[in-house]
């Protein structure tokens, strides 16, 4: 990894929708007491992103996209690496 930089997994081009109600709890699966709905903008060409930001700046430095959701965190090294698991791809 870059130093100055931070590395933010992100997700674009989608809207959420979230209701709260009553959900029976049954092991195994998601419980989140809500239903939730994703809806991804029409003409999208992806959803989820590395984002790469200069600290010092503020300005944003690089962008990887993804054409799944990124919900994975980010792992860097000293060697210039950056590692994130949180695709489907």
């Amino acid at each position: 990894a870059e130093p100055g930089l931070v590395y933010i997994p992100a997700n674009d081009n989608h809207c959420g929708v979230i209701e709260g109600r009553e959900v029976t709890y049954m092991p195994g699966s998601s419980y989140m007491g809500a239903r939730t709905q994703m809806t991804v903008r029409e003409g999208a060409t992806h959803i989820g992103e590395i984002q790469a930001w200069d600290m010092n700046t503020g300005e944003e430095v690089w962008t990887q996209t993804f054409a799944s959701h990124n919900w994975g965190g980010i792992l860097t090294t000293s060697g210039n690496l950056i590692f994130s698991g949180g695709t489907t791809e």
